[in-house]
């Protein structure tokens, strides 16, 4: 899809580039020693270069780390698909007004924004579970609530605040940044986003912007998984095969820019059952074709291996935590709460459903941060007896995570 390119400081400019560094900039600026000599005008001034030199990159780093939580790799898997669709090059050059373009720009800002306030949100609730083990890791004896309260976090102004305090209120606030930028994405690119709708309005009035064929087997309310389509022309040549997936969707990439002007057939094939519907193109025609068959294919998904990997996994973290220090075992065993959910779902596959999918994405994203705590801690202090008990879970928790990538897509597409 088109890129959104800013020739001039502009409102989307400054939701894009300068608030989410400013943001960045206020959590973190005052951690380090250089803090009491910054002042507003010197900030703001930070602000205004960094976030231009460090958007872009940013952005592409965070966009592949966030596909390894379920919901943006669903959404990112969804985009390619629709992106295969249509000519957007076309689109958003020569179809689209500049009140349009300016309207996908600014969509486009917000999406960054949140994505990259998120990050910072969730970084910084990091860095405040470090300082409160940290605390409890100095106490002389056992630990005691005092111990986990006193510890302290500075914070813009010269002043302090509970580490205790902004732990819990930047993971709500993380979620909620994370659960709006996967509304703005959803907004901008998915299925009858600014895009798609633009584009199929496009294709009706003037055509030329369709390129693939594309569309939806299903047998009543459900869809047919593992079918074949053939796309075939009226005297019985095949132009292309492909499966549906596991909605349902099968897509010929390209076939409606070669084929602009076809009269055929789409013939569905299931075990030693077929079914055919004749389906037509034209210019200004949206190439999509939703079959409704009166057969349906169970297809199983391929739990096995990864539940037993998964399973197996999880055992060995919960030993190493056994063995670890007290802190460091507790954060290990808080890291296993996403997997846990990940077992349950073969046994109850309505769990997901109950549960919001961004509430599954935002775990994963907590229990990375807290591994990556421990892990911390545990190289503090890596020379000591029996340090290999706090290093080797954070190791393991890191095969989990991907072995995890793809199951959680799974478990999103069986639920």
């Amino acid at each position: 899809m088109a890129e959104t390119v800013s020739s001039s400081l502009t409102f989307r400019d400054f939701i894009r580039h300068l608030l989410p560094t400013a943001a960045a900039l206020c959590l973190f600026t005052p951690l380090l020693s250089i803090a009491t000599k910054v002042e507003l005008g010197g900030l703001i001034f930070a602000a205004v270069v960094l976030g231009y030199v460090i958007t872009t990159p940013l952005t592409k780093l965070l966009s592949w780390l966030f596909r390894f939580t379920p919901v943006p790799m669903e959404y990112q898997r969804r985009r390619e698909w629709i992106q295969h669709n249509w000519d957007f090059d076309e689109l958003f050059y020569n179809r689209l007004s500049n009140d349009e373009r300016e309207y996908t720009y600014l969509t486009g800002a917000y999406v960054t924004f949140y994505q990259q306030l998120s990050f910072y949100l969730l970084v910084y609730a990091g860095v405040n579970l470090f300082f409160v083990a940290s605390s409890v890791r100095q106490s002389p004896g056992l630990a005691t609530l005092h111990d986990v309260l006193k510890a302290a976090t500075p914070i813009p102004g010269g002043l302090e605040l509970s580490s205790v305090l902004l732990l819990v209120a930047s993971i709500p606030l993380a979620y909620y940044a994370f659960a709006d930028y996967l509304n703005e994405y959803k907004h901008l690119f998915l299925e009858n986003g600014q895009y798609d709708s633009f584009a199929r309005r496009a294709q009706v009035k003037d055509g030329g912007v369709a390129t693939s064929v594309w569309g939806m087997v299903h047998h009543g309310d459900e869809p047919v998984a593992g079918a074949t389509v053939e796309l075939r022309k009226d005297d019985g040549t095949v132009l292309a095969v492909v499966s549906t997936d596991a909605d349902g969707h099968f897509q010929f990439i390209d076939k409606c820019k070669e084929h602009p002007h076809f009269d055929g057939t789409l013939l569905v094939r299931s075990g030693n059952t077929s079914y055919e519907e004749s389906f037509n193109m034209d210019d200004k025609v949206i190439p999509s074709k939703t079959i409704e068959v009166p057969f349906r294919r169970e297809v199983v998904p391929r739990w096995r291996k990864s539940y037993v990997v998964t399973m197996a996994t999880m055992l060995a973290v919960a030993y190493c935590a056994l063995k670890a220090e007290c802190v460091v075992g507790v954060l290990y065993v808080l890291c296993l709460i996403p997997f846990v959910l990940f077992i349950l779902l073969p046994v109850m596959p309505s769990l997901l459903s109950v549960l919001k999918s961004s509430i599954v994405s935002a775990s994963l994203l907590l229990s990375l941060t807290i591994a990556v705590t421990a892990l911390a801690l545990s190289l503090s202090r890596i020379a000591q007896p029996y340090a290999w008990a706090d290093v080797v879970p954070a190791a393991l928790l890191v095969i989990l995570f991907a072995l995890n990538r793809r199951i959680w897509s799974l478990a999103a597409s069986s639920s």
